[in-house]
């Protein structure tokens, strides 16, 4: 469990990232890319019950880029 919580805040903090400083259109796909790539990982090192967690990776890389995107326009601003 603990090796799944340090994937997720790389993922948030990965987002945050992708959010402030790309201004291309394909950030948006990134929640979806997290949460797909993670699945064939299930299968090898996981079981089924697992599954939740690709949800949550969609979720929080989300929320990260929303952060990201907030911050990137604040910056704008000014």
């Amino acid at each position: 469990m603990g090796m799944v919580l340090l994937i997720i805040v790389a993922t948030f903090i990965l987002a945050i990232i992708m959010g402030s400083v790309s201004k291309k259109k394909v950030k948006y796909v990134y929640p979806l890319l997290v949460s797909v790539l993670f699945i064939p990982s299930i299968f090898i090192y996981y079981n089924e019950s697992a599954f939740i967690h690709s949800i949550w990776y969609l979720v929080i890389s989300f929320v990260g880029l929303l952060i990201g995107m907030l911050i990137q326009f604040l910056s704008s601003r000014k």
